[in-house]
């Protein structure tokens, strides 16, 4: 048996992505490439393993950058 997806709402999405409107926090969704459902109303809806899919590539990326730049070994001549 498989287990049920957790779905978040707008209100939910609204807190964890700091975007008070529905136009903003779809802008969001978008621009971090998480899919999303709306309802009726056209409020946003997705689910808890979309976001942390969309927000673990992105940590994973930015924690295999470097902090400063490497100085490079001075010649010996």
């Amino acid at each position: 048996m498989s287990a049920q997806p957790e779905y978040l709402y707008y209100r939910e999405l609204f807190s964890i992505f700091k975007a008070y409107t529905t136009p903003k926090l779809m802008k969001v969704l978008d621009s971090q490439g998480i899919k999303y459902f709306t309802d009726a109303k056209g409020k946003p809806f997705t689910t808890r393993v979309a976001i942390e899919g969309a927000l673990g590539s992105e940590s994973i990326v930015s924690s295999t950058e470097p902090e400063s730049p490497v100085e490079s070994a001075r010649s010996l001549s």
